[in-house]
């Protein structure tokens, strides 16, 4: 079986989807299936860069193209050649450093037409990416990892008769956060689009009722494959307690709780506790001030020294970072639908400590790999924190926990056989 993955890129950090994506390819080229991934709008960034050739630098509805067609009608009567320079993969590459020039608030009619495909304004776009995939991967399966892609089904499906799916990952915040009229367009029409799917996947429970409600379909249309990872990447913690290290990994946003994270861990320390806190991941120029507002707000706390920054890290070095923490937390402010970090983290036998909010309920109990907290703020973590600190026999109960089932119930292993069920099951 020949399986087209179409993933949206990032082109400057690491997005929980696009891992994912890269995971599951690797598990069914495994599989012995052929399978590619194929970006859209700027170029994929993964671990290692694409070095075993899964992901093709053809890039289609490249960002500077997608956006012109939108504006201008003139640019969507551009020549090929044209089209291509505008969507070349060093070109988009550098523009994805400038990525605080767009917001969802500003572009509910940009998604309204990408989500209306063949009849939306980048239907040239849409041609051209059906021709290519036509001549050179001709696929029996294509999946689009986010429902934000769906708009091009229709054409695809009509024109290589293949089955088509899509990911629930990652698109509530976005739509919610775009403005009428075109938020409820959005919805609707994503509803609407996905109902002609052969499939639809979602990460949690959690997220598939939250979705299907919004999108006006029955929840038990969609089926439920928990994301997954290469658990035996992840070599056990050391669980350090003199003193104790909390860490953060995910991109540095205040949707991620950062600041969250970053007053619970003042309020630990001024209550006479010695605790360290390391934060990874990545941060785009959008997120700059945020970041900064965090660094100011520790120095002049006098608390810097105890705290450090590890942005955008290899595969390596954040295999490395989960090793030295104690314990893990990222007080997400959204309705995460999984939180490909938290399984992570319990592969690497560091217990989680998270809001109890979206998927990571779902998570925490199928594990028993750390703890959820009410009322996401800085006090509550403080308090979940606090409580642990203080058992530390109860924590390395946690972090065995976590790893073994972790690796039983979240390997990449086991959702690529997941996956190919449900492709299976719905040819």
């Amino acid at each position: 079986m020949k399986i087209l993955f179409i993933t949206p890129g990032t082109g400057a950090y690491y997005c929980g989807v696009c891992l994912r994506d890269r995971a599951l390819v690797q598990a069914l080229q495994k599989l012995d299936y052929k399978v590619l991934m194929l970006p859209t709008y700027l170029p994929l960034v993964t671990e290692d860069d694409g070095e075993k050739g899964e992901a093709s630098r053809e890039i289609f509805y490249g960002g500077i193209n997608v956006y012109l067609q939108e504006k201008l009608p003139f640019f969507r009567a551009l020549p090929q050649w044209m089209d291509k320079w505008l969507s070349s993969y060093d070109l988009l590459k550098w523009v994805s450093r400038f990525q605080s020039m767009t917001s969802a608030s500003e572009h509910g009619k940009l998604t309204l037409s990408m989500l209306k495909g063949e009849e939306g304004n980048q239907a040239k776009e849409l041609n051209r990416l059906v021709g290519w995939v036509q001549k050179e991967f001709k696929p029996d399966a294509i999946v689009f990892s986010t429902s934000l892609l769906v708009g091009m089904a229709r054409m695809l499906k009509k024109r290589l008769g293949c089955s088509v799916g899509c990911f629930l990952q990652g698109e509530e915040n976005f739509l919610d956060s775009l403005e009428e009229p075109y938020r409820e367009d959005c919805w609707q029409l994503m509803g609407e689009r996905c109902s002609e799917l052969d499939w639809v996947i979602a990460p949690s429970k959690y997220f598939a009722k939250s979705m299907t409600q919004k999108m006006g379909f029955k929840e038990e249309l969609v089926n439920i494959v928990p994301n997954g990872i290469e658990t035996s990447d992840y070599q056990a913690s050391t669980l350090p307690w003199n003193p104790p290290v909390i860490g953060y990994l995910a991109r540095m946003c205040e949707e991620k709780g950062l600041d969250i994270l970053v007053d619970a861990f003042l309020l630990t320390r001024k209550q006479g506790i010695d605790v360290h806190l390391k934060i990874a991941g990545a941060y785009t120029e959008a997120d700059e001030s945020f970041v900064s507002s965090q660094k100011r707000k520790i120095e002049d706390s006098g608390y810097a020294k105890d705290v450090s920054f590890h942005p955008n890290l290899t595969k390596e070095e954040k295999i490395d970072f989960y090793k030295g923490l104690t314990l893990f937390s990222v007080p997400a402010t959204y309705s995460e639908a999984f939180g490909l970090y938290v399984v992570e983290a319990m592969a690497a036998g560091v217990p989680v400590v998270l809001p109890k909010v979206s998927a990571f309920q779902e998570i925490v109990d199928s594990t028993g790999g750390g703890m959820v907290y009410d009322y996401n703020r800085a006090s509550t973590l403080n308090n979940a924190l606090q409580k642990l600190l203080r058992e530390r026999n109860k924590v390395i109960e946690m972090a065995e926990q976590g790893k073994k089932n972790t690796k039983r119930i979240y390997d990449i292993a086991h959702m690529a056989e997941q996956f190919i069920g449900v492709i299976e099951n719905n040819k």
